[in-house]
């Protein structure tokens, strides 16, 4: 059967807490992924994040106004720019101190880990 490999995270995980909450040994063979040889933990953010924003609508609700005038455009503009923010926030990797400079960079949003794949 195929299934997305958010699914297939979610279950490794799943699988991994109830073993722990149930007194059951967890190795750490169970704990890191074969193919990226990455701990399973590094997923549950993102997996959280997924589920979250399939079942919240991110959308901003308000039609927007006519161009024809500008201060009510530009104001609809920097609402839906307001409402986007915590989720542009959120994308990419973690900001991180240039040693060179001392200013925190953000890297590039690369896209999604998990958009697309099948297992």
């Amino acid at each position: 059967m195929k299934r997305t490999l958010a699914s297939w995270l979610y279950q490794v995980l799943f699988e991994c807490r109830n073993d722990f909450l149930h007194g059951n040994p967890v190795e750490r063979s169970n704990l890191v992924l074969s193919t990226p040889q990455r701990t399973i933990f590094e997923y549950a953010a993102p997996l959280y994040r997924i589920a979250r924003t399939a079942f919240l609508p991110l959308t901003h609700a308000e039609p927007m106004p006519s161009a024809d005038d500008p201060k009510a455009f530009g104001a609809d503009i920097a609402d839906r720019m307001d409402f986007m923010l915590p989720q542009k926030k959120r994308r990419g990797s973690p900001p991180r101190r240039d040693t060179a400079t001392g200013r925190t960079r953000r890297a590039p949003f690369q896209g999604h880990p998990t958009s697309a794949l099948i297992v």
